[in-house]
């Protein structure tokens, strides 16, 4: 799970569309984001 800096990076840069949801997907398969953070994130959306 991402500490509360690279889930607050993750999220800017989702916002600023840096990130894709694909890229927030992948994050949680590879165990750096939980799936409750990538919701929040894509909620954003």
């Amino acid at each position: 799970m991402a500490n509360d800096v690279m889930f607050n990076v993750y999220k800017s840069y989702f916002s600023m569309g840096l990130f894709t949801a694909d890229d927030i997907n992948l994050f949680v398969s590879v165990g750096d984001l939980s799936q409750a953070q990538a919701n929040e994130i894509l909620q954003a959306e």
